[in-house]
């Protein structure tokens, strides 16, 4: 049972990072286009 929920817990935080970078990502994306239009 604790196996399970290290598991549960690292997917969890690996998830929670994917997010994280997703949302910096699409914000200095953002940034780059607002620059050059």
């Amino acid at each position: 049972m604790a196996l399970y929920a290290t598991a549960h817990l690292t997917l969890a935080l690996t998830f929670a990072a994917l997010v994280v970078a997703n949302e910096a990502a699409s914000r200095s994306l953002k940034k780059a286009s607002r620059g050059t239009g």
